[in-house]
């Protein structure tokens, strides 16, 4: 399936798994743009058989992105890859679909890419020494 939107290259992830990144963007996030909202879309938790069967029924969508970012007058759905991370095929139909839609979001393997990314979305982060 082709890609529709941003995949940043493994040349550029930070050391870490996808978690690691993750928590190192919201971090930033709150560090250098503290009206920015980052909220986590748990698709990846692991459940019980029956906690599972309710998250579906309640909308869980798999391969969703990671994450909805929020801020005044716009939004963004990163997915978070680690350096050897892959795209499922749900999150392939996902990321084509919102593209699609207008809906800004990529895939990112650096703090520091995400966050140029949001702020030329318009995002109010402060890059300023950002590696």
């Amino acid at each position: 399936m082709t890609p529709l939107f941003h995949i940043d290259p493994p040349s550029v992830a930070d050391a870490g798994d996808e978690l690691s990144i993750q928590v190192g963007i919201r971090k930033a996030l709150k560090a250098r743009a503290p009206t920015v909202a980052f909220v986590a879309v748990p698709n990846g938790a692991q459940r019980t058989a029956w906690a599972s069967i309710k998250a579906k029924q309640e909308g869980l969508a798999s391969g969703f992105p990671d994450a909805i970012v929020l801020w005044s007058g716009g939004y963004a759905f990163p997915e978070i890859k680690n350096r050897t991370g892959t795209l499922s095929e749900q999150q392939h139909v996902w990321l084509n679909y919102l593209t699609k839609g207008d809906h800004p979001c990529g895939v990112f393997r650096s703090v520091a890419t995400c966050l140029r990314w949001l702020a030329g979305l318009g995002a109010p982060i402060d890059l300023e020494g950002l590696a």
